[in-house]
């Protein structure tokens, strides 16, 4: 990881001096510095209190001083500077002496002129010595050795390296013509068609060209979101092609059937036709014979398999021979001397140790690695800042420094990036403003406008919760509120476009593609209207291998996944099916195998409790879908189903026993203390209450309940029903457990004062049981 940047605390004495603050820290921005200065405060806090936090949080402090340092200070203020409290002089004079000698280096830049400012006879002797110094040297942080000072320009240019402070500087940014359309691409990945803003992968680029040249097949390998697909798309297919003129290109993913997915990639690109047959048959020997066809020695094609984990999320077990076959393609191109095709293969970095499934493969592909590694602080400052410039746009100053901030370090957040990016665009684009940048509207400085004035600013930056927050808040917004019918259905759709797969780090999520018909089937009436909504709110979006005849879709990215706290939830609950489904057929296997040797099968041979039924939630279908979460994991075989059956009997047989008994002792004795309550009294109605779709209950299947049991549990659940009076009592009385309990954990309260609480929440829970049965108090 990279290490996290200088922070810059700047400052201008004069006001004259602020449009040259402005362009000093757009300067040091791109230089990689994180720059803060009073335009970062926050309104209703005392000023001179963010001045002191700032300035002693920074590695560096910079004060833009010219003749006069700002209004004239007097001895009695500049002695008083140390007392905050007192220190009421201008925040220009008060950042310039309190950093003087707070901060760990100061730097002062003399933008207004060529010579420093005269030595004027002030009684501060700290003052009298910068002046010296910086008439003489300039020092930068962490360097022994001290530059000549000639002028500001040239100081900037040997000192930073960056360009000259003057204003006309900026003028190729926004001289340029103004183009509103969006520079950037949301959670989609780059295609082909975003070169022209597709930047901060040069590097990345590069290292993949020269291995393309000399091998014929390269592993691209990252996590999730290290942008895999884009810079092949983006950066290397533009350039392969430039290189190669007269070469075909082909991009696709395996799917469920990957000959068949690459037959549609050749036709969408206009291949002949004879070589789209031969890509479709699933045979390594007719792949031979198609690679003979697509290139030569001197201009071999390229074929990008993005995504080539599909090969294990996807296909079924009797697809098997297919997905042998094609492997075994691949693993001959490696070994053809002078390959006629250059094959990329993106591959998701937690599914390298299971490329040894296939014999052959992992030597065929370690030839040639490439890691996808996270962008560095520079690469991360371009994605951000060139695709605005070029449309004419630029951003506030530190405004790039603080957005790259909010990902570097963090290699799953470029889509979050990406987002916030199109977001942020879209809604600058829709302020038009009504002042006009830097025009000062209140104390805080705040800055409006829309694109128009050709800036992005750090209002709209906090409008849209920033790169962390943008995407959260979009998905809250658009289905956080919908009704629990809604939200099932986005939760089958949703769950259709993920597969629960075993990849070096366990049971994961991996994001797949479905066509319309499949989805249509698993999710039930009103699935076509909430796929084109989703498609709209480019969620989702149409996969490379549809079809006019079949369209394909896929969630826009697995980012999706972390950014919305129902979709994470519900892509748990489908982890935990997976792993319930490894422990039944684990236990399924076992219990057949003493069942067909004729064993005894023992008490702990089979599941009851809790495990029964979550299993039982799992294998029941989602209010309006096709599939229970069961379904969505594989499915289970007979002896799974068996098992489930004979353990659900078994179950529903020893808790009818239990009844019987309980019944039987509460008629004899006539004792109310006898009844039922609780989680046992919820088993026994649950097995005695017709499921819906169900014809009977479970209860029902082994014969009912005697007219004892019946008056047992009517009588159980009568008596656990509070009176109208305790049920108000104990409303209002949980009412103040819960006002009182709130305080406690958040430490808001003293030692004395949650002690005393705590008294009180156990005096109100004595009312509670005074007035309502102890069964009822626990329900």
């Amino acid at each position: 990881m990279n290490p996290s940047p200088k922070t810059i605390y700047l400052s201008a004495v004069e006001w004259e001096f602020e449009s040259y603050k402005d362009e000093l820290a757009h300067a040091l921005t791109r230089r990689g510095f994180l720059v803060k200065s009073r335009e970062d405060f926050v309104g209703g806090r005392d000023r001179l209190e963010q001045i002191e936090a700032f300035i002693r949080q920074s590695d560096i402090v910079i004060c833009l001083v010219g003749d006069q340092f700002g209004e004239e200070p007097d001895s009695a203020q500049a002695a008083e500077f140390a007392d905050i409290s007192k220190g009421r002089h201008s925040f220009a004079q008060w950042e310039f002496f309190f950093g003087t000698h707070v901060a760990k280096s100061i730097h002062v830049f003399y933008p207004a002129a060529n010579t420093p400012p005269d030595n004027r006879n002030d009684e501060d002797d700290n003052l009298k010595q910068l002046q010296i110094d910086f008439r003489k040297t300039w020092v930068e942080t962490g360097n022994v050795a001290a530059l000549e000072f000639s002028d500001y320009s040239s100081l900037c240019e040997e000192a930073l390296v960056i360009p000259s402070l003057n204003p006309s500087a900026t003028e190729p940014v926004i001289a340029r013509a103004l183009n509103l359309d969006n520079p950037y691409v949301g959670l989609r990945s780059f295609s082909e068609a975003d070169t022209d803003r597709f930047f901060g992968r040069k590097a990345l680029t590069d290292e993949i060209i020269s291995k393309v040249k000399v091998s014929p097949v390269l592993t691209l390998f990252g996590r999730s979101g290290s942008g895999k697909t884009s810079v092949v798309n983006a950066g290397v297919i533009p350039i392969f092609r430039k290189q190669n003129p007269t070469s075909k290109v082909a991009v696709f993913s395996p799917g469920k059937h990957p000959f068949k997915s690459m037959a549609r990639a050749f036709e969408k690109q206009g291949f002949p036709d004879d070589l789209v047959a031969l890509a479709g048959v699933p045979s390594s020997r007719k792949f031979q014979e198609l690679l003979k066809h697509l290139g030569n020695a001197k201009e071999p094609a390229l074929i990008f398999i993005d995504q080539f984990e599909e090969i294990f999320t996807r296909p079924e077990k009797h697809e098997a021979p297919v997905i042998f076959q094609f492997v075994q393609s691949l693993i001959d191109i490696s070994q053809i001397p002078n390959s006629p095709v250059r094959l990329i293969l993106g591959l998701r970095g937690d599914f390298m140790g299971r490329l040894s499934e296939f014999r052959g493969l992992p030597a065929a592909l370690d030839q040639n690695l490439v890691r996808v590694t996270p962008p560095t602080w520079e690469e991360f400052c371009e994605m951000v800042e060139i695709p605005a410039a070029n449309h004419g746009v630029r951003f506030e100053p530190n405004l790039v420094a603080r957005i790259v901030s909010h990902v570097e370090g963090k290699p799953q957040r470029l889509p979050f990036l990406q987002f916030a990016l199109e977001l942020l665009w879209e809604v600058e684009k829709a302020d038009q403003g009504q002042f006009g940048v830097g025009v000062v509207v209140d104390d805080d400085f705040e800055k409006m406008g829309g694109l128009h004035d050709r800036r992005i600013n750090r209002v709209s930056y906090q409008k849209i919760s920033g790169v962390e927050g943008a995407l959260p808040a979009k998905m809250e917004s658009v289905y956080g509120k919908r009704n629990p019918g809604e939200l099932r259905r986005i939760r089958n759709l949703l769950l259709s476009f993920i597969s629960i797969t075993e990849t070096d780090l366990g049971l994961t999520p991996v994001s797949r593609s479905e066509s319309l018909a499949n989805l249509k089937k698993a999710c039930g009436i009103g699935s076509r209207a909430l796929i084109e909504e989703m498609l709209k709110e480019k969620l989702l979006v149409e996969s490379a291998s549809s079809t006019n005849t079949d369209p394909v879709y896929e969630i826009a990215h697995e980012a999706l996944i972390l950014a919305w706290s129902h979709f994470e939830n519900w892509v748990g609950e489908i982890r935990e099916a997976a792993q319930m489904k490894r422990a039944l057929s684990v236990a399924a296997a076992k219990w057949e195998e003493k069942r067909s040797k004729g064993e005894k099968i023992g008490h702990l041979d089979l599941w009851g409790g809790a495990k029964l039924q979550r299993a039982h939630e799992f294998n029941t279908k989602v209010n309006g879908s096709a599939l229970s979460d069961f379904a969505r994991v594989g499915g289970l075989n007979d002896t799974e189903l068996d098992f489930l059956t004979a353990s659900s009997d078994r179950y529903v047989k020893e808790s009818h026993h239990q009844l019987s008994e309980s019944a039987a002792k509460w008629k004899k004795e006539k004792s109310k203390d006898l009844l039922w309550s609780g989680a046992q009294l919820n088993r026994a109605l649950e097995l005695n209450e017709v499921q819906p779709g169900a014809e009977q209950s479970e209860f029902g299947r082994i014969g009912g309940l005697g007219k004892t049991e019946e008056k047992f549990l009517q009588h159980s659940e009568k008596n656990r029903q509070p009176s109208k009076k305790g049920m108000g009592v104990a409303l209002a009385l949980t009412s103040c457990v819960a006002i009182l309990a709130i305080f406690t954990p958040l430490g808001g309260l003293s030692e004395q004062a949650q002690n005393a609480s705590m008294g009180g929440i156990e005096k109100v829970k004595g009312l509670i049981e005074k007035y309502l049965p102890a069964d009822n108090a626990a329900d």
